[in-house]
């Protein structure tokens, strides 16, 4: 449960941020577009699939690579299904040695019953709410992963079962020569087909170029090199296996129909480049191709191909902005493409700035050590403990640090507030993200001095000690969290 909610969060927060980005792309290709090459202009929207990869990178690297984290996730639902159980929020700041007589009281008058009740009625429905949303993510991802899946396979099932059409031998030789000619290995086999309307290359492990039946006697030699050149600068630019990467990290934004736009726009701006790349290889061609491109939609009508594929023809929109790039297509000139590579990297860091930043998730997980948050007599220690009115050992989750009231509270590590709220079992409480495996809690504060998701620096004092919540006096209750679970602070402050 806790891997999978890491990654509803991380999902979330990608998917927020994929918004602004796809406005930040199109933005700057609308403005770009006369001034860099198409390849230029589709290798920055693969900026778009970094993005939505973001979420399956290594915890401490997509931490570092995030924008901001979602208060709501993080201060709020994933807190409250992390959190120890309210009992154990009823420690020794209730039914502390110091306060037997006082914390029996409260006991036998229903005090605290009353608020761990209430407490553990509003944690149920934040539970149930949150379990709700995850399963619903989860099924709408697994539903449109099984529709691509069944589409896939029933293609090729289909292509299978097509036996009868035969590829004349020129076609196939033209193929051979063409891949001899580009450099590719003689792995790519061309077929006759009457599952699509316009070529199109298909395949992950035995790449198939896929020509409509009826095109065999409607293209000319050159109108076939074309074709050819254009699904084999496909296979050779990996498109079909970039599309299938976009498609299933899309899958898991399905509630975004943004991401599904962007991933469009995308597809959009491949075929542009892939037909930037054939100019470049053969730039005489220029003349046929785009006349080749009419004829392709002339002769064709659309037909649904997966959503892996990478074809010739398209929507007419589509072509005409494809014709229009091929019309001023001039080859590319050095400086040009230095300018594009600028940009490429100007984009990257611009649209994944924090990896760039000073960020407490780089700190090494290994070495990691803190300073006394507060001044003060350590009252209470970490570990199992034993109270008057119940026999049960009650992990008290931290140290108690005893002092007066209005006594500074400092940030015993650099970090970024996740919290900052009051708690009506812990009071005001402050709760500071480190890194991806370590975090620090304080209790019981009479006064906070942070925001939620401000950065702050180690030592910076964040609030001032008091008695708010279930307390019984003046006192900072400070808890280390490693990986989801509360260990001993006292071995990790620094000597």
């Amino acid at each position: 449960m806790e891997i999978l909610l890491r990654l509803f969060e991380r999902t979330l927060a990608a998917s927020f941020e994929t918004v602004f980005l796809i406005g930040v792309l199109l933005l700057l290709t609308t403005v770009l577009r006369t001034k860099l090459s198409s390849a230029t202009l589709h290798a920055i929207w693969l900026v778009f699939i970094a993005k939505l990869l973001l979420a399956w990178l290594p915890e401490p690297m997509q931490r570092s690579l995030r924008w901001a984290a979602l208060p709501s996730l993080q201060g709020g639902w994933l807190d409250s299904l992390r959190h120890t159980e309210p009992a154990n929020l009823i420690d020794s700041e209730i039914f502390s040695t110091n306060a037997v007589h006082l914390s029996s009281q409260l006991v036998s008058e229903g005090l605290i019953q009353t608020a761990s009740h209430s407490t553990n009625s509003s944690e149920a429905i934040t539970q149930l709410w949150l379990k709700s949303a995850l399963g619903l993510w989860l099924i709408g991802a697994v539903v449109v992963l099984i529709y691509i899946l069944i589409g896939y396979l029933k293609i090729s099932g289909a292509l299978k079962a097509e036996t009868g059409l035969i590829v004349p031998d020129h076609i196939n030789k033209q193929l051979q020569q063409l891949q001899k000619q580009m450099g590719i290995r003689p792995r790519v086999r061309i077929q006759l087909s009457q599952q699509t309307s316009t070529p199109a290359l298909f395949g992950l492990f035995k790449p198939v170029v896929l020509v409509p039946h009826y095109m065999q006697d409607q293209l000319s030699e050159a109108e076939w090199e074309c074709v050819l050149r254009h699904e084999l600068t496909h296979f050779k630019r990996m498109d079909v296996q970039v599309n299938l990467l976009a498609v299933i990290l899309a899958a898991f934004h399905w509630f975004n129909p943004i991401v599904w736009y962007g991933l469009s726009r995308m597809r959009v701006q491949q075929e542009l480049a892939c037909d930037d790349s054939v100019l470049q290889a053969a730039p005489p061609i220029k003349d046929t191709y785009a006349a080749c491109i009419v004829k392709m939609l002339e002769i064709g009508e659309k037909q649904r191909m997966s959503f892996v594929s990478a074809s010739f023809s398209g929507y007419k929109n589509q072509i005409a902005r494809r014709l229009i790039m091929i019309k001023n297509f001039q080859a590319k000139k050095k400086r040009l493409t230095v300018i594009g590579l600028l940009v490429l990297i100007a984009t990257a860091i611009l649209t994944l700035p924090s990896a760039f930043a000073a960020n407490g998730g780089n700190i090494s997980v290994d070495e990691y050590s803190f300073q006394l948050p507060a001044a003060g007599d350590m009252t209470t220690s970490f570990g199992d403990q034993t109270y008057p009115n119940n026999s049960n050992p009650v992990l008290h989750d931290g140290i108690d640090i005893a002092n007066l009231e209005g006594t500074a509270v400092h940030a015993a590590e650099g970090g970024k507030i996740i919290k900052a709220e009051y708690h009506s079992l812990t009071g005001l409480t402050i709760i500071i993200e480190h890194n991806a495996s370590w975090k620090s809690e304080y209790r019981h504060l009479s006064e906070l001095n942070v925001q939620l998701g401000q950065v702050v620096s180690s030592g910076e004092q964040i609030g001032f000690m008091g008695s708010t919540g279930q307390s019984t006096g003046s006192h900072l209750h400070f808890s280390t969290i490693h990986n989801g679970k509360y260990v001993d602070p006292a071995p990790l402050f620094k000597k």
